[in-house]
């Protein structure tokens, strides 16, 4: 009698443990695949986001074609008028989130310049306020900084640019050229608890240069000095410098981030 319900409940057990493993590799935590199919659009500032979506598909593992989850969540047109960054979101049915950052190139609607558009003061926004809202997008979307190379970077989703005849080393703080991009940190020192999520370029307090706007020259800063690892206690030196289209790169600063 009693080896019996010993027996039922080792098959219960084993059961048991075999929904548990079903539920696990049931679960799904993979964001979908943004996929573009064009790089050049003609838009005007404050028309209508839809032609962001055209050609544009997003793709996931289990759920297949999610395109109707794509959503624009931000549009940042440079100050030429020549090129804008889309910031894309889309999710599966588990409400796993992809976003992602894309340049294209931008042509003026003809119909927005015939039309003779006029902008008020009150819906008008600063250069300040718009290049704010830009770092702060950027930082968002990019949770991680592009490996430092002897080449300007030139990812995917960045405004696209001719390639350089030569870099140039930077000089001396105080030697740098005028043709050579600045940088600048909010701070050179941090403290952070091990495992606080910290954003690396929220540090920065400006990037210019003498021809590259600063929406394209955020895009380039680099980052290199020790492997940072926020779960690691540790004293961490990050040296930040950007590259302009021609090459150049700027000064160097250093942030000391401490992990306690």
């Amino acid at each position: 009698m009693n080896k019996g319900i010993i027996a039922l409940m080792a098959v219960a057990g084993i059961g048991l443990g075999g929904g548990v493993v079903s539920l696990e590799m049931m679960s799904d935590g993979i964001p979908p695949v943004i996929e573009f199919q064009k790089d050049e659009v003609i838009y005007s500032e404050g028309d209508s986001y839809d032609v962001f979506l055209e050609g544009v598909t997003a793709q996931d593992d289990r759920d297949g074609d999610v395109t109707d989850s794509l959503v624009v969540e931000s549009v940042y047109l440079t100050e030429s008028g020549q090129h804008v960054m889309v910031i894309y979101v889309a999710r599966d049915k588990e409400n796993n989130v992809a976003k992602v950052s894309k340049w294209l190139s931008c042509k003026p609607n003809p119909d927005a310049a015939a039309a003779g558009k006029e902008d008020t003061e009150e819906e008008e926004e600063s250069a300040d306020d718009k290049m704010d809202e830009l770092k702060a997008a950027l930082i968002a979307s990019q949770t991680e900084v592009p490996e430092p190379t002897d080449e300007p970077v030139s990812e995917p989703t960045q405004e696209p640019t001719p390639e350089p005849e030569k870099e140039q080393e930077p000089a001396e703080e105080d030697e740098i050229s005028a043709e050579n991009p600045r940088i600048t940190l909010k701070s050179d020192q941090v403290t952070i608890s091990a495992g606080e999520e910290i954003q690396r370029l929220a540090y920065v307090e400006s990037v210019t240069d003498d021809k590259d706007e600063a929406v394209y020259l955020w895009q380039n800063i680099l980052i290199d000095g020790d492997e940072f690892d926020k779960d690691t206690p540790g004293v961490y030196e990050q040296i930040y410098y950007v590259v302009d289209s021609d090459g150049n790169k700027s000064n160097k600063e250093t942030l000391t981030i401490t992990v306690e």
